[in-house]
């Protein structure tokens, strides 16, 4: 009986390539591509970075280790390679692509390998190399460092050669546009997760909220200037005070209490898992963690950062303080099973990946099940691939394309719209983080999942003191037996008086 299902699983599937392939046949596409000719190269610089060996003396790298694992298991012994996953996933994809009927028939996507080393020199000398040597690179996919995207960006816009990274987050590639006109990032990033924290503000109604933010650091400083004029400017929420601080924290006591002192209630914060501890640890001392506060974050790197714990509180009072605030970051894998431009849904994906990227050794392979950007990594090749084709084809009438991992590629100020995830701190979960919901920046699509939301108090907290405005009304009874008291005694008062104006002259 499994066979026989598998045969006829195996013959629709031949069916719906023929039928594919009879309708690519069908479009408008250059004679040459249906010859029987051998495939013409198209060949991308896959920019990446040496592997643990050079990670420890290169922070940039280190950052991507730490934010692509989370709070997966420890290697300790140092036995995973991020870039041989990361080559592993460009690999599947393009075997995928070769696969597709009408993407890029007739032509061979090349992926060549560079190591930057997570060095800005390196870098740039690759590009010069690319762009003097004798095969010519149609785009630049990475790197995997922000100090080498920012001078690789900066430069490859004056040769017009394009960039797309499937690891970086930072914002200043997407505020100053001008400046990294030909960089684009697959991952989504801070104006994402903006969008998706005020639509949570508008869900509940808030129409206050404070902002603590990390001055010293663009990473936090940036993000924090666009949400406050938007929320002031388009959706009519009031920011009652923006205070910052430095990496010395030396002044996080005294701007919690200015905004304690200004009855804040919704807080969203800007600033590393270093200075969060610290943050809640003080918050909860000035009473700013109870069941009327509710706190919003951006994705930390580290996954179980709050056990890491600098601060002087104890590791309990941290965790009941931190009890119930947001946690908004992107995410892995998409959550819908629709189909996708391959006909394959994420659970495909996720299987393949799993057998093909991911080593089957029991010690490593949750590490490589856990790498935050594995999905990333696989639409940024497809990304280019189709990019390429409506280059070649010249018939591009779409503004996006649904992908394997994630879903919809859609690009805004050089970021990718994409999939935030929304996550909720719970003490009484094993998890701690529990997915509560998810905001998709493409479609605009944002949902909240009320039966996994918990308050410290009964309900969702205001943003503002109450004020009820009654009128009191005194009981007739006691109006009419005061007013009858009054008469009696108004009545009392005039005799007296004529008593007195009468008997004047008597002695």
């Amino acid at each position: 009986m499994y066979f026989h299902q598998s045969g006829i699983a195996q013959q629709q599937r031949r069916q719906q390539l023929t039928t594919e392939n009879r309708r690519c046949q069908s479009r408008d596409r250059p004679s040459w591509l249906s010859s029987n000719e051998q495939p013409t190269p198209l060949t991308i610089g896959g920019l990446f970075a040496s592997d643990l060996a050079t990670m420890h003396n290169q922070p940039g790298l280190y950052n991507l280790y730490r934010d692509g694992f989370g709070n997966a298991p420890n290697d300790p012994k140092g036995n995973f390679s991020i870039s041989r996953l990361i080559r592993r996933t460009i690999d599947m994809a393009l075997v995928d692509i070769r696969r597709h009927p009408c993407i890029l028939n007739g032509f061979k996507l090349k992926i060549q390998n560079e190591d930057t080393q997570c060095k800005p020199t390196k870098g740039m000398k690759i590009l010069f190399d690319i762009m003097s040597g004798k095969v010519p690179k149609l785009a630049l996919f990475g790197a995997v460092c922000s100090n080498v995207n920012e001078p690789l960006a900066m430069t490859a816009k004056y040769f017009k050669m394009v960039q797309l990274s499937y690891t970086e987050t930072h914002p200043k590639f997407t505020v100053d546009k001008d400046s990294y006109s030909f960089f684009y990032s697959v991952v989504p990033a801070f104006r994402n997760i903006n969008v998706a924290q005020i639509h949570l503000l508008k869900t509940f109604d808030w129409r206050r909220v404070g902002i603590i933010v990390q001055r010293d650091d663009a990473r936090y400083a940036l993000p924090q200037e666009e949400v406050q004029s938007a929320l002031e400017t388009k959706y009519s929420i009031k920011v009652e005070a923006s205070v910052g601080f430095s990496h010395r924290k030396s002044n996080i006591h005294d701007e919690l209490t200015t905004l304690k002192k200004l009855d804040v209630r919704i807080f969203i914060g800007f600033f590393n898992e270093t200075a969060a501890s610290e943050i809640f640890c003080q918050a909860s001392k000035l009473g700013l963690t109870k069941e009327v506060h509710v706190w919003f974050l951006a994705s930390f790197s580290t996954g179980e950062w709050w056990k890491e714990n600098r601060s002087n509180c104890t590791d309990r009072e941290l965790a009941d303080a931190l009890n119930g605030h947001f946690m908004f970051s992107f995410a892995p894998l998409r959550t819908d099973r629709g189909r996708t431009i391959s006909h394959k849904d994420v659970r495909y994906f996720r299987k393949r990946y799993l057998r093909h990227v991911c080593p089957r050794n029991a010690a490593i392979s949750p590490r490589c099940a856990a790498f935050k950007f594995g999905g990333y990594v696989y639409d940024g090749v497809w990304t280019l691939a189709v990019a390429l084709e409506k280059l070649v084809v010249d018939i591009a009438k779409q503004r996006s394309q649904k992908f394997e991992a994630l879903g919809t590629v859609r690009f805004d100020n050089n970021q990718r719209q994409g999939l935030i995830k929304i996550a909720q701190f719970q003490r009484i979960s094993d998890e701690n983080y529990v997915k509560v919901g998810e905001f998709d920046a493409a479609n605009e699509n944002f949902y909240l999942n009320y039966n996994k939301t918990v308050w410290n108090g009964s309900v969702a907290p205001t943003d503002r003191i109450d004020f009820l405005i009654e009128t009191r009304h005194v009981d007739f009874i006691v109006f009419f037996v005061m007013c009858a008291v009054t008469t009696t005694g108004i009545v009392v008062a005039f005799w007296f008086l004529f008593m007195n104006i009468y008997f004047r002259n008597h002695r």
